[in-house]
């Protein structure tokens, strides 16, 4: 069962676990061990704490180490901090330490709140930058994926956000900002991170299999005709040009992907622009439809 785990062949190595009958293993504290480990893996982690407790003291240092260290893991797992190195000799645990004193950032926007999932930090500024999206779609389709040039710009709104400890903390988009198109940065101890936010009642569904799009108001989910879609396309030698435009139908449907020529076949991907008068705009980008 050891060669298994070895092996990452955990569910083989867990079906195996059962056949055996403790009472007949000479190796008690080897196979409390192993079942320990094992119990960890299955997410019973009492079980796996009984099992691994009655050795803790051992007097084979190299013996107490490793189940020192497989109580540590059973205590991360239950949501503990990451324990100190047990024994300094071991790779695997000097490596699992420093990485966890490693920072990380991360963040998400949604109804006008930003969420920031962090660690190790204790501040960070957070970056309002405002964008004409259609003006910028027309220069930059893609920009979805090119966010983080606007850290050369001059932000117009900086908040300094103290973070506690790990976890997350919410900042809400300041009142003057409410619905403006938005790239929202977060740059702390050398880390950047950015995404756009777009101030919208849009929803838009994207059926790739069939090259289109359906279009509806999110706060009434009613289809929204004669909305305004700008579809750009990246070719495969990674030239960016424009595909075609049009309107949505009675339906809210609009067909991205036709053409009466042959320009599909050499398309990586759609960046769309769909802009209602009366529910703002938004950017979306897909694969084109297979072939």
């Amino acid at each position: 069962m050891h060669y298994l785990f070895c092996l990452d062949r955990i569910d083989d190595a867990l079906a195996v676990l059962p056949r055996i009958d403790p009472a007949l293993v000479r190796g008690r504290m080897q196979y409390a061990y192993v079942a320990a480990y094992a119990a960890c893996l299955r997410g019973d982690l009492a079980a796996a704490s009984r099992l691994a407790a009655p050795w803790r003291e051992h007097p084979v240092d190299r013996w107490r180490n490793r189940f020192a260290a497989l109580e540590a893991m059973i205590d991360e797992a239950a949501g503990g901090q990451v324990a100190a190195v047990v024994d300094p000799d071991d790779r695997n645990q000097r490596m699992r330490a420093s990485a966890a004193r490693e920072p990380a950032l991360d963040l998400v926007v949604e109804r006008g709140v930003i969420t920031l999932q962090h660690h190790a930090l204790e501040r960070c500024e957070v970056r309002f930058y405002r964008m004409d999206v259609e003006l910028l779609f027309s220069r930059q389709p893609f920009v979805q994926g090119d966010v983080e040039r606007f850290s050369w710009i001059e932000p117009g709104l900086v908040l300094d956000v103290a973070l506690a400890g790990d976890g997350r903390t919410a900042v809400p988009i300041p009142p003057a900002l409410i619905g403006a198109n938005l790239v929202i940065e977060v740059v702390a101890q050398g880390m950047r991170k950015a995404v756009a936010h777009y101030a919208h009642d849009l929803v838009v569904r994207v059926a790739q299999a069939f090259g289109q799009i359906r279009v509806a108001r999110a706060s009434t989910q009613a289809p929204l005709p004669a909305t305004y879609v700008k579809v750009y396309a990246r070719q495969s030698g990674g030239q960016v040009v424009f595909y075609k435009d049009g309107y949505t139908d009675p339906r809210g449907l609009f067909d991205y992907a036709t053409l009466s020529t042959d320009d599909l076949d050499r398309v990586e991907r759609f960046a769309l622009l769909v802009s209602a008068a009366d529910a703002g705009a938004t950017i979306v980008e897909t694969t084109p439809p297979p072939r």
